[in-house]
């Protein structure tokens, strides 16, 4: 965003047009916004990125704050912002960005530095922060491979980073020393300046690489929001001493749970089961930690465990104890899977409209539906996955 284009959408006329006009489609704007022109373009795109950005950033929205599209689509939302919890003098945040994390940090450290290399992003963000009232939390337009490779004062009680996982094309990135910052080649550096270090990374993050890549680290968390993994975090040092963890913190519905587990805690033997009365899905939390069968420690009753248990469902002979962190399924039938016979069996019972769901089974969802001519909805749920080496659909309730 150039300067020009940032004094007109801070401009109080150009402000008040937008809170006037939040409900507009964006489209519309050119035809109704005074400015026309490229204000217009503008104006457009910043009510379009406003009205996405109630749910993800309610304060930042409220308080009129500017949102670059592209700074806007990588920024943690407030809530999982919200989840990163620690308390001390100085915080050193190496990844600006949009300034969400750093806000955070904001509320927790009595000082907070942050680093940001896109000039405009600091313009922005020394303006948003002003709106917000943040007065602890100074923007500095400087790379982190420039300050900490010259930094030479006290050490920070936490260092966090936040890298682009993006290349020049907007292609994603998996591969952590392909981030920028490369975290992994500036570790020595961060471990150097801190008594803390934390850093988040894309929930497609093998955990394994992870720990082999930062082995002074002693936890490694995965967050999953409302059934859906949205950050993994790589700490070390005072705070988090002692054997590496993995931890699968949930939030559901604003309620925080929390695992911790082993990092090399062995799975339990599967007990073959030839009737079972449940399936088990646990959050998709524990799959992408691969926590899965440790997670199944924790709760009685037989479990049945397929070829591929870290990416199937579990079978169990009982419903296990209140409070399992995941989907439970009441099995009401159980049928081989031929499309044909199937569909006359879902016919006969009157099924025309169900829910959908799948793992370990090569059809996707789609597939499936279209083949049995159902469609999504009701009450009931269809799922369909290897049981003992063969392809079966179950008809279930849930739990």
């Amino acid at each position: 965003m150039e300067t020009e284009e940032l004094a007109i959408l801070t401009a109080e006329e150009t402000r008040e047009w937008i809170r006037a006009n939040m409900a507009m489609d964006p489209a519309k704007v050119a035809f109704q916004y005074p400015g026309g022109g490229l204000p217009a373009r503008l104006v457009a795109s910043q009510i379009k990125t406003l009205q996405k950005a109630y749910q993800k950033l309610p304060s930042w929205t409220n308080a009129g704050c500017i949102l670059p599209p592209r700074a806007y689509e990588q920024a943690s939302s407030e809530l999982s912002a919200s989840l990163k919890k620690m308390r001390g003098m100085r915080c050193l945040d190496l990844t600006f960005g949009l300034g969400v994390d750093s806000a955070n940090w904001a509320g927790q450290f009595e000082e907070v530095v942050a680093l940001e290399p896109n000039a405009s992003l600091v313009k922005i963000g020394r303006w948003n922060l002003a709106q917000m009232g943040i007065s602890n939390l100074t923007v500095h337009h400087i790379d982190a491979e420039s300050f900490l490779r010259t930094y030479d004062g006290p050490p920070f009680d936490l260092i966090y980073a936040d890298p682009d996982r993006r290349n020049a094309t907007e292609k994603r990135l998996v591969n952590m020393t392909q981030f920028a910052p490369n975290v992994v080649d500036l570790f020595p550096f961060i471990r150097k300046n801190c008594n803390n270090w934390w850093i988040k990374t894309s929930p497609l993050t093998d955990l394994t690489e992870a720990a082999r890549l930062f082995p002074e680290a002693h936890l490694l968390t995965t967050v999953s929001i409302d059934r859906e993994c949205r950050e993994v975090w790589i700490q070390g040092g005072e705070a988090h001493a002692g054997p590496l963890k993995r931890r699968v913190l949930l939030s559901q519905s604003g309620v925080k749970h929390e695992y911790l587990f082993n990092f090399w805690e062995n799975a339990p033997k599967g007990i073959i089961s030839a009737s079972p009365q449940f399936i088990l899905e646990p959050d998709p939390g524990f799959y992408h930690s691969r926590t899965t069968e440790a997670l199944l420690r924790h709760f009685e009753g037989k479990v049945h465990l397929e070829n591929d248990h870290t990416g199937g469902y579990f079978f169990a002979e009982s419903l296990p104890e209140m409070g399992f962190p995941g989907r439970v399924f009441e099995i009401k039938m159980a049928f081989a899977y031929a499309p044909s016979a199937l569909k006359k069996v879902l016919k006969q019972l009157g099924i025309a409209q169900i829910n959908v769901s799948k793992r370990n089974f090569p059809l996707k969802v789609e597939e499936i539906r279209k083949r049995l001519n159902l469609k999504e909805g009701g009450s009931d749920f269809l799922i369909c996955t290897l049981f003992q080496g063969k392809e079966m659909a179950f008809l279930c309730t849930k739990k």
